[in-house]
């Protein structure tokens, strides 16, 4: 058994050829590919050298000083989204924030190295390769409610909430701040 020494908070360990990432056996992913997939400061370096479009954006410091010009450049440009550099499953994303400010705060609050980039409208699509030729795809289609008249949008968030986690108890419908906000102007 190998403990493998990885950046960015990841654990890893080869274990008789086999990687063993975050907890889930992945044989047939390399050492590389497993950091490459893990920072989307890589990947999009990666994606660019390939010669695929990626949204304009940048690095960011987490210094407002330092961080609010770029913001500045990237919102005259439209809107933009701020994530942290790893992670998943939109944890610390800020969709479209309403000023240079508001975007730089939010990065400041990460608790590790975010991302600025161009909002790009469009469908969420999930590509996985693997030996250099891609097996799966799918649409990621954000959930979403439609009022009856009669049950309150909080009720039906819970009732969706209960639908995504029933066939994978691990999963759940996340709020972002706005609808957040939403809902507490509501009550």
């Amino acid at each position: 058994m190998e403990l493998l020494p990885l950046a960015w908070g990841i654990d890893a360990v080869r274990y008789g050829g086999v990687l063993v990432l975050k907890g889930r056996v992945i044989p047939s992913l390399s050492h590389q590919a497993s950091l490459l997939i893990d920072n989307k400061l890589a990947t999009k370096a990666l994606l660019a050298e390939a010669g695929l479009p990626t949204p304009a954006g940048a690095p960011l410091t987490g210094l407002l000083d330092v961080d609010l010009p770029v913001l500045q450049a990237l919102l005259a440009q439209g809107p933009i989204v701020v994530k942290p550099v790893a992670g998943t499953h939109g944890r610390g994303v800020l969709l479209d924030p309403p000023s240079a400010e508001a975007a730089a705060r939010h990065a400041a609050h990460l608790a590790e190295p975010a991302l600025a980039e161009a909002l790009v409208a469009g469908a969420d699509l999930r590509l996985h390769a693997l030996g250099g030729r891609v097996v799966a795809a799918c649409v990621r289609t954000p959930p979403s409610v439609t009022g009856d008249g009669h049950t309150s949008i909080a009720a039906l968030i819970e009732a969706l909430d209960a639908e995504v986690r029933r066939p994978n108890p691990q999963n759940r419908a996340v709020l972002d701040a706005h609808v957040i906000d939403v809902l507490a102007e509501q009550r």
